[in-house]
């Protein structure tokens, strides 16, 4: 009885978890899939408000390899500044379908972006991925308005008419007690000192 009990205790003071949500984000004017080549494939964006992820995807058929998530400062959306965050991970080789590398990182409201995703080793081959147009840009997406596509290891090239489809990972879990947890361990220490009291 005693096991049972601790059990119950255990399981609710676990933490608090939300389910995972996702910001698809591309602009909705599909122009296809073809190979990316063995450049990085960016969106730059503005913060429309404040929000955190903990991972970023990309949609496609990778070879399974070591891919990076490059996060970019920018001051318009439309190029790269200095780097702020850097994940690494080897992803692909399971088909079309989103490839997911964890980052915990929080975007802030007003701020501009670049997001670059890339093969490790740069002018790797690295599969076949969806691709969006531009020409409706700037397109609200979520918490974010996209801006502009780029490709480039660095994200260099913001000629390109063509952005990928990302998707940035939000709804992370909260380490902390539930309320009605510590409320149990309440009633267990008052119950332990009720008998010690017998």
């Amino acid at each position: 009885m005693r096991k049972l009990f601790f059990a119950i205790i255990f399981l609710a003071m676990a933490p608090l978890s939300a389910n995972a949500t996702f910001i698809d984000a591309h602009s909705a004017i599909y122009f296809g899939t073809f190979d990316s080549g063995g450049i990085g494939r960016a969106q730059g964006f503005v913060a429309d408000s404040d929000f955190s992820v903990s991972g970023i995807g990309i949609y496609g058929d990778l070879i399974s390899q070591s891919f990076d998530i490059v996060v970019y400062s920018s001051v318009d959306g439309l190029s790269a500044g200095a780097i702020l965050a850097t994940a690494s991970d080897t992803v692909g080789g399971t088909g079309m379908g989103w490839n997911d590398i964890a980052l915990d990182f929080d975007f802030i409201m007003g701020n501009f972006y670049v997001v670059n995703w890339r093969p490790t080793v740069s002018n790797a081959s690295w599969g076949v991925i969806e691709y969006y147009r531009d020409n409706v840009l700037p397109h609200t997406v979520g918490p974010l308005t996209l801006l502009e596509g780029f490709e480039g290891y660095n994200a260099q090239n913001a000629d390109n008419f063509l952005h990928p489809r990302l998707r940035y990972i939000t709804g992370v879990s909260v380490p902390q007690p539930e309320i009605f947890g510590l409320f149990l361990l309440g009633l267990f220490g008052l119950g332990l000192l009720r008998r010690k009291s017998i």
